[in-house]
């Protein structure tokens, strides 16, 4: 349909429907629907009367998938009950037999002005706080109690029994702070993890903290040290220990983070402030007799009612029915969820029958758990409510106990389906638990998720342990999620969306738990652990990817028979480790595994990943040599191959390590051959354990520029890289390209651009704990400060970096911070302690081939310059980096010796020589700007001709 200068509206009832701008309004109040309810309700509307049929519904509000008429059902059971909270009684949907449905309700169409463009531009925001409740019930006071003790403290747990409203207190408190904190509040559900191991990385997850390598905590404490946020830790008693040494650190020392808790005890943390969560004010119970409008003057009963009339009860609270409801609310001793439970079953008994069912009931502990008296009410509510199931809605629930967080139809269906006769009756039986207030559900962008309550789960898992099928229905659970993830590994790098589902990673990690645990499949376990590898990498998870690997390695044996599952896990342990633990020996121990494997396997495929792994790794480790010789086996299988991808990205990596090794002619030719061939396939990203060799070569193409000779074009690359860095929201792609990058900005002189990238990057490295990026970015400052002449600065800022940058082992940036720590020595006199720094590393670079060979030779000779050794010695070492840097094909190396060999001759006295060899440097240059060794040249050329 054409957009028009007007909006079309719909009025029903004391409704008005906005399909445009996507709003439901009751009385002027917003109604809050799901994206597939508020779909079917415009669809109903907009036919007027006429009934729509089941499939065009289907068509229409889930358009390109499959779903069976359960999900129909529930939306039209969903949409009914919203509808019939209105104040003006009457049907508005009807079932047509065998038909579909229509809307019977009068409805009266209006058209109004809009702004069609703002509709259109101004998509609804979205916050990271859970939905709100519609109603909360007697909880005021405790809020503002909440507020100002938050406020005050920084630091509150609300503490109660299960199902006290302690997370709805929590997201309720949180809304009520948004105007204070922004968009600043993060809410982690630490119900989703299965162990203290992974309450860090759900906290880092949550406030968009990537790590690389190095101390967790300590990096997410420097990212949130200067940030004032709110963080909302829910659900946390079963990770007491983890959460109480975060939550204590991040007090103490990010004094900006403010930090809301929820458990079932306290947390015993430092500077915690615990808030005891009470029961709802019950009504009294001293007299005999007691009117409903009394009665209902109690949040319990409000509360209850409400929940009643959600679940299908039409009728008011009379009086003859008010005192059986007050013993009810003090039977369940005012827990909400407990009350909440009971009004769900008020249709089926009402009032009295119900207080009798209660009444009759043996009030237990929680079998399995802690023997607390806080957990008796509850676990009867829950009990009862159990027993209340047909035994085919009792082993259901009790399956979907194994969840963990969200889940859909289909993985419950997976579960569950030897239970019943075909699948249908277990979706039915899905429906019935969602009704009985027993599931919730989340409307998704692609499909409906279902959920477990955190208690009735912990409930159910008890049953499930009773019925002695845990076993068998935590095989069907890790079974169903390999078969999704082996479903995935295919599509990873086309639909990165799909690994992003809440449900999946806590689903993912409690399936290999059980595989690895005394009762479970370690053959199941090796399986999904293999493919598990690549999401965990994709999401950036390395520790739980070098664990899990490791694991399952361990349990496949080293005598096992090559195999695919064995092949993935070494190449995913070694790309973790690499990391998450730095260039460690360890790492290329792994990665030979993994080819040997490949081999054994002929799977070529992996046998090339592995190799540029290895061509990685031995790069971070300044091992240039080595990197070529893993370049031209990557190169040689490739040939063989025949396959265009594989030989576009040969020649990238074999033009990355020509660079580096000294051979820039070569590198460039190769690098720009391989870059016009890969522009023409349409390649976009090529990663090999984690790292895009595209953006590799483009930076190599950066380099290579700039050393033979075109700081124009290098220049042009250079801010090309940062534009597309920029565009990736990956924290460690960006750091890798403002790292590299600022160092040829560096060597071009212009110091006000390197200034600005690498403050970009510290921002960046500092936010993500990115330990290698952050010490990379402290080493180019020391070199900023030498460059702007504050030697005695740049002195303890270097010996910082090179420090940390060896025990990170990233040895490839070593060799260039040192020769600029060796300068600053000499210049302040320290000539004696520069030389034994240096000649160590010219001989290495004489023994191992690098691109930094001629600046290590120019800084020999400058050295031997400032010591006062005689003319000639000197004179012959600039020559010998010279004649090296002639033969690396790096014309900007061998500008820069040659510039310092002519002042040299200048301070003896030989002008015409040291105009001689300026002169033929300087004509070798086709571009005259961007370069300040150039233009330095130039200057000393026109002072000598003068």
């Amino acid at each position: 349909m054409e957009p028009s200068d007007h909006l079309e509206t719909f009025r029903f009832g004391n409704y008005l429907l906005d399909p445009q701008r996507r709003k439901l309004t009751r009385e002027g109040n917003p109604v809050e629907l799901g994206s597939r309810s508020f779909d079917l309700l415009v669809l109903l509307v907009r036919a007027r009367g006429q009934i729509v049929s089941k499939n065009q519904i289907l068509d229409e509000v889930w358009p390109n998938l499959i779903v069976d008429e359960t999900n129909l059902r529930f939306q039209i059971s969903r949409l009914r009950k919203e509808l019939s909270q209105s104040s003006e009684p009457g049907e508005y949907i009807k079932s047509v037999a065998g038909r579909g449905y229509v809307f019977v309700a009068p409805v009266t169409a209006q058209s109004q002005p809009s702004n069609i463009e703002e509709a259109r531009s101004s998509p609804e925001s979205r916050t990271p706080i859970p939905t709100r409740v519609k109603l909360l019930f007697g909880r005021e006071e405790n809020l503002n109690r909440l507020h100002d003790l938050l406020l005050q403290a920084r630091f509150v747990s609300i503490v109660g029994s299960a199902g006290m409203g302690k997370t709805t207190a929590a997201i309720e408190l949180a809304h009520r702070l948004t105007e204070r904190f922004g968009s600043n509040i993060f809410f982690v559900d630490l119900g989703l993890v299965g162990s203290s191991e992974a309450v860090l990385p759900a906290i880092a997850g949550a406030v968009s903290f990537s790590f690389a390598s190095g101390d967790l905590l300590r990096g997410l404490v420097t990212s949130l040290e200067r940030r004032q946020i709110l963080l909302i830790l829910d659900c946390c008693e079963h990770v007491l220990d983890a959460v109480s040494e975060v939550t204590a650190t991040l007090v103490r020392e990010a004094p900006s983070v403010f930090i809301l808790a929820t458990s079932r005890e306290p947390l015993r943390a430092l500077g915690e402030n615990v808030y005891a969560l009470p029961p709802l004010m019950l009504p009294e119970m001293n007299q005999q007799e007691i009117t409903a409008a009394q009665a209902m003057l109690s949040p319990t009963v409000q509360l209850f009612m409400t929940r009643a009339r959600e679940c299908g009860f039409g009728g008011q609270l009379e009086d003859e029915d008010a005192l059986a409801l007050v013993h009810i609310c003090h039977r369940l001793e005012g827990n909400p969820l407990a009350i909440e439970l009971a009004a769900s079953r008020v249709k089926m008994y009402g009032f009295s029958a119900l207080l009798e069912v209660l009444d009759n009931r043996l009030f237990l502990s929680w079998p399995g758990l802690r023997h607390d008296p806080r957990h008796a009410t509850l676990g009867a509510a829950l009990d009862w409510s159990f027993a209340l199931l047909s035994e085919l809605e009792q082993r259901v629930l009790t399956r979907l106990s194994i969840f963990v967080g969200t889940f859909s139809l289909e993985a419950a269906v997976a579960v569950c389906r030897d239970l019943a006769e075909d699948q249908w009756t277990v979706a039915r039986v899905i429906e019935e638990l969602v009704d009985k207030s027993l599931l919730s559900t989340q409307h998704g962008s692609r499909a409906l998720k279902y959920r477990l309550l955190d208690v009735t789960r912990i409930y159910a898992e008890v049953k499930l342990l009773e019925s002695g099928e845990r076993d068998h229905v935590a095989e069907r659970h890790a079974g169903y999620f390999l078969g999704v993830l082996q479903e995935l590994h295919t599509r990873i790098d086309r639909d990165p969306e799909d690994v992003l589902e809440a449900g999946l990673m806590g689903n993912v990690r409690a399936a290999l738990e059980w595989c690895f645990s005394a009762s479970g499949s370690k053959e199941l376990g090796i399986e999904l652990a293999a493919v598990a590898s690549r999401l965990f990498i994709e999401r950036g998870l390395m520790h739980d990817c070098v664990r899990w690997c490791q694991t399952a390695l361990a349990a496949l044996g080293e005598e096992a028979e090559p195999s695919k599952s064995a092949l993935l896990l070494q190449l995913s342990l070694a790309t973790s480790m690499m990391y998450s633990l730095g260039n460690v020996e360890a790492v290329g121990g792994v990665l030979d595994r993994g080819l040997q494997i490949a081999f054994a396997l002929r799977d070529n495929d992996y046998a090339l990943e592995l190799l540029a792994g290895r061509n990685l790794y031995h790069t971070r480790r300044g091992e240039f040599a080595d990197a070529l010789k893993d370049a031209e086996r990557f190169a040689a299988l490739a040939r063989k191959l025949e396959n265009p991808k594989h030989l576009v990205t040969a020649e990238y990596i074999l033009g990355i390590a020509y660079n580096l090794v000294g051979k820039q002619d070569l590198a460039r030719k190769t690098l720009e051959s391989g870059w016009v061939r890969g522009q023409m396939l349409g390649l976009r990203r090529l990663v090999y354990c984690g790292y895009d060799t595209i953006l590799r070569t483009h930076i190599s193409r950066v380099w290579t520029a700039w050393l033979c000779g075109f700081p124009e074009e290098a220049a042009t690359l250079a801010d090309q890289v940062l534009k597309a860095s920029a565009r990736d929201a990956n924290p460690v792609t960006a750091s890798i390209a403002r790292l590299l990058v600022a160092q040829q900005i560096l060597w071009s002189g212009d110091r006000e651009w390197a200034q600005r990238v690498v403050d970009e990057l510290m921002d960046i490295a500092t936010t993500h704990d990115l330990r290698p990026y952050r010490s990379g970015g402290r080493l180019l400052q020391g070199k900023l400060l030498l460059a702007a002449g504050d030697v005695e600065g740049a002195i303890p800022v270097l010996g910082e970096a090179l420090q940390s940058l060896r025990e990170l082992r990233v040895t490839v940036l070593i060799t260039p911070g040192a020769r600029s720590y060796v300068e600053c020595l000499a210049t302040t006199g320290k000539t004696q302690e520069a030389e034994e720094i240096l000649l160590p590393l010219i001989q290495s670079a004489r023994s191992s081939p690098t691109y930094f060979l001629p600046e290590l030779l120019r800084t020999r000779a400058d050295l031997l310059v400032m010591q006062g050794r005689p003319d000639d010695e000197a004179e012959s070492a600039y020559e010998e980096a010279i004649a090296q840097a002639r033969d690396d094909g790096a014309l900007a190396w061998e500008l820069r010796a040659t510039k310092a060999l002519a002042r040299h001759l200048v301070s003896i006295g030989n002008k015409a020589r040291a105009q001689a060899i300026l002169q033929d440097v300087c004509s070798r240059f086709a571009e005259r700007t961007r370069s300040r060794d150039l233009a330095e040249a130039e200057q000393l050329l026109a002072d000598l001709a003068g």
